[in-house]
């Protein structure tokens, strides 16, 4: 047992017949087992004989029925087996008590270290960085300390016994109102192909303008809208313009041009003349 009040509760397998968990066959059966270690995977085990005899008999109608209520009840085992191992390995009780005592005598030092010696020149009247600093590390430090054992007494821990009141109630009634369902009847939405909300007829501009599933530039046009970027212009431009060549029968010289180049005698030509020219130039304006 995790939980003190829990403890309290189910002491006894006495109390645990009063309140019909276990009956006194089971309740025998459970202490004539001696074990050093807990016990808590016992009646489990038990659960776990009575789902393969109801197999067994046909009461479950299939083997994947069956795997699917032992894979639960392996998944409730194996919390059982967390909470045992979270209750078994605690926080180190010297580690609480150091960090409570570091920080009580941080701060009553801090009466002292933090006072103004000086009295000719005093612009401080109020310690404000040093009270929020307080509030705030000794307000945390009472947070954890109430978290340290989350299963207490206390007001603001667990309440176990609630939960597990209501859980069994409540499985109860799943397991008695499982083949009750309620008849078949024509509802609203039996004369409409496509559903619509409940609130369609509401007055809210907020509610009527949902247009869900549509993305953000699903209203652009590609085709329509132009880039203001130059050098794409150029390539649509290009682009074109080799579609009206094809056209018209003439792609051959197109790329007859385009592949013809200039020679480097006449580049080195043109070069000469040029600088010739402006040597030239130069010589008669000085």
């Amino acid at each position: 047992m995790v939980f003190s009040r829990i403890i309290h509760r189910f002491n006894v397998c006495v109390r645990s017949t009063y309140v019909s968990l276990m009956t006194e066959r089971e309740c025998e059966l459970y202490e004539a087992k001696e074990m050093q270690d807990t016990k808590y995977w016992l009646p489990i085990q038990w659960a776990y004989f009575l789902v393969r005899k109801a197999r067994t008999d046909q009461a479950i109608q299939s083997d994947v029925l069956m795997h699917g209520i032992m894979e639960k009840l392996r998944e409730f085992r194996s919390d059982l087996q967390y909470l045992c191992c979270y209750d078994w390995v605690p926080v180190p009780l010297s580690y609480p008590q150091i960090v409570f005592m570091a920080v009580r005598c941080y701060f009553i030092l801090s009466l002292i270290a933090r006072q103004q010696c000086r009295k000719d020149n005093v612009d401080t009247y109020f310690p404000v960085m040093t009270v929020l600093e307080f509030l705030f590390t000794v307000g945390w430090m009472k947070v954890a300390e109430e978290l340290l054992n989350p299963f207490g007494e206390d007001d603001d821990d667990f309440e176990c016994n609630y939960l597990i009141d209501r859980n069994l109630s409540t499985g109860f009634e799943i397991v008695e109102l499982y083949e009750q369902p309620p008849s078949d009847e024509i509802d609203d939405f039996w004369q409409m192909s496509i559903p619509r909300p409940l609130d369609v007829d509401t007055q809210d501009p907020e509610k009527k303008k949902t247009i869900p599933y549509h993305g953000s530039i699903a209203d652009i046009n590609m085709l329509r809208d132009r880039s203001p970027n130059p050098r794409k212009d150029s390539v649509f431009s290009i682009s074109r313009e080799f579609s009206r060549r094809s056209k018209v029968g003439d792609i051959d010289r197109f790329q007859r041009s385009s592949r013809r180049q200039p020679s480097i005698s006449t580049v080195r030509r043109a070069s000469s003349t040029i600088m010739n020219s402006e040597t030239r130039s130069f010589k008669t304006n000085t």
